[in-house]
């Protein structure tokens, strides 16, 4: 065969399948005979050598990578302040006020009813570790309230002193 010959079914098998060239030296490897003149009715049908996808198994079951991991973190009041602060800055504020707030597990005396009772089927010490863990995440997403809120400030200020300096002079 003529090399601008198979030059040319290359490129036309490259334009027709996605990820040609990969499959294109395997493709030639598997055809030990040349190809039978293709009919009307072969034309209508996809051909069998071209189509190497359907042979090929799926990839082996593999742990996701870390990145595609949800976070352990559970939710907080102050993440959603946090996230809401970006669109109403007062929210960073709100969120900011968390740092001096203790956080305490509701007291069971206050419910009257075993229907609001917070976790009923913890015990004592597995709830002060869950407050526990709930209160280093609210100061983690409180602490980073307080620092956009401290960023906005500055950047207002510098803002304000631009303006100021450029109408002075």
């Amino acid at each position: 065969m003529p090399l601008c010959v198979s030059i040319f079914s290359f490129v036309r098998y490259c334009l027709h399948k996605p990820n040609a060239a990969v499959k294109w030296s395997l493709q030639k490897t598997m055809i030990s005979s040349p190809r039978p003149a293709r009919t009307q009715e072969s034309r209508s049908m996809p051909s069998r050598n071209l189509d190497l996808e359907a042979d090929i198994a799926p990839p082996a079951y593999q742990e996701p990578p870390e990145y595609t991991k949800k976070s352990a973190q559970p939710p907080t009041l102050a993440e959603h302040l946090f996230k809401f602060g970006f669109l109403f800055p007062p929210f960073w504020i709100l969120g900011s006020l968390i740092l001096l707030t203790p956080l305490r597990a509701p007291d069971p005396s206050s419910t009257t009813s075993s229907f609001c009772a917070w976790l009923p089927e913890k015990t004592e010490a597995e709830r002060a570790i869950i407050v526990s863990r709930l209160r280093k995440v609210e100061l983690f997403w409180a602490w980073r309230c307080l620092f956009a809120l401290l960023v906005i400030v500055c950047l207002a200020v510098a803002a304000g002193v631009t303006v100021w300096a450029v109408s002075m002079g």
